[in-house]
Order: structure tokens, then sequence, then C-alpha cells
């Protein structure tokens, strides 16, 4: 139970930051592509200060995730890692916009004719 809360739990808080400072909401595929970019992330930065932190922290005790001070330290760092994560999604979200435009073969051939 404790490694389901460990891996899950993290980017549940980072959505929910995420959703209060967006103020939007979001259903069905779209919010599984964003809980799945937030577990990917809060993951991996996790991993990467763990790592950085204790270099010999195991992530996987014999190939176990059932070691109480890895799950706990782990979570510790995951919750605020979970915080900075959706916050920075947030603001960055509110600041930039991407916007794609595709544009024919035809229309560059007439462009590069005038």
């Amino acid at each position: 139970m404790l490694q389901f809360v460990c891996l899950f739990c993290p980017a549940c808080l980072s959505m929910l930051v995420y959703f209060k400072l967006r103020g939007e909401e979001k259903r069905g595929w779209n919010l599984l592509a964003l809980y799945g970019s937030f577990v990917l992330l809060d993951t991996t930065l996790v991993l990467g200060v763990l790592r950085q932190i204790k270099s010999d922290a195991p992530t996987a005790v014999g190939g176990s995730l059932s070691d109480p001070y890895t799950s706990l330290l782990f979570l510790a760092v995951g919750i605020a890692a979970a915080l900075l994560v959706g916050y920075i999604a947030a603001v960055l979200g509110k600041w930039l916009q991407i916007r794609l435009e595709e544009r024919s073969p035809q229309a560059e051939q007439k462009e590069e004719q005038e």
C-alpha cells in the first residue's frame, strides 16, 4: 500500500496545484494524459534529486519496492517535487502559448516564385 501511495499520490498533488492555479478543468483523455505527464515529471525529478542527495540510495532493494526507508524518502521528496512541478507547469502554461500552423507545399512554391 505504501508503494502505491508513493508512486501515484505525488502526480495527483501536482494536478491539484495545477488546476488550482490555472482555474480550468479537463476531462476524459486530456486528464489521463496530464496525469501521465505529471507522473513522468515527478518521478524523474524525485529520482534525480535522490541520486544527488544520496548517490548510494537504492531505488529498489533486491528488486523489491517494499523497503520502508526508500519508500518514505521517495514520498517526502515526491511531495516537494509535486508541488514544484505543479506550480511550474501552471505558471509556464499561463505565460507560453504554442500555436501550430501547417503550410502546404504549393503555398511555399508560390512564395518562392514571387
